[in-house]
């Protein structure tokens, strides 16, 4: 897991605009990353032979700056991986989510249109065994059904857990 965290680490770090410590401003922690992982590691598979796709990066959509990342992202994409496999792209990149196993979001900003095409690319993608999603706690409604409205389908929750952000906690 630290070699994944490792290598989601690098590409942020040379996209620009980190803080110094660790990771961009608002991006999860390695401790954070680590139990998000983790438990899609211990629960869902998720290992050499997976393919993890994080949705909702945020490259290239706002500002100016967001856009220079964007740009610096297809760069860095276009070089070869190692195991496992790292797709990072926005959901405006994506067509279909075929053929990763697993998905990763952290989706605190990301608008309501954002996460429904997130869920209708899930529920049709075959190759899905998973996803996590990072965000502040749904309230009101079950998160399985909460992901349901959103066009997931009909997932189990396996854990919910906080994580921390660089510069704040959800």
């Amino acid at each position: 897991m630290e070699a994944l965290y490792s290598v989601m680490q690098g590409l942020e770090s040379r996209l620009g605009g980190g803080e110094g410590i660790e990771g961009i401003y608002g991006s999860i922690t390695a401790t954070g990353m680590h139990k998000v992982l983790e438990c899609m590691r211990h629960n869902c598979g998720l290992g050499g032979s997976s393919t993890l796709v994080d949705i909702g990066a945020g490259l290239g959509s706002g500002s100016s700056k967001a856009s220079a990342k964007g740009s610096r992202a297809k760069g860095l994409l276009q070089q070869p991986q190692s195991r496992p496999i790292i797709t990072c792209s926005s959901i405006e990149q994506i067509a279909s989510l075929e053929p990763c196993s697993h998905a990763y979001s952290f989706w605190e900003g990301v608008p309501l249109s954002g996460k429904q095409a997130f869920g209708r690319l899930f529920a049709q993608a075959r190759s899905m065994k998973a996803v996590a999603v990072v965000q502040r706690a749904m309230r009101g409604v079950p998160p399985e059904a909460h992901m349901a409205q959103l066009g997931f389908g009909p997932l189990l929750l396996i854990k919910a857990f906080p994580v921390n952000m660089s510069g704040a906690a959800l």
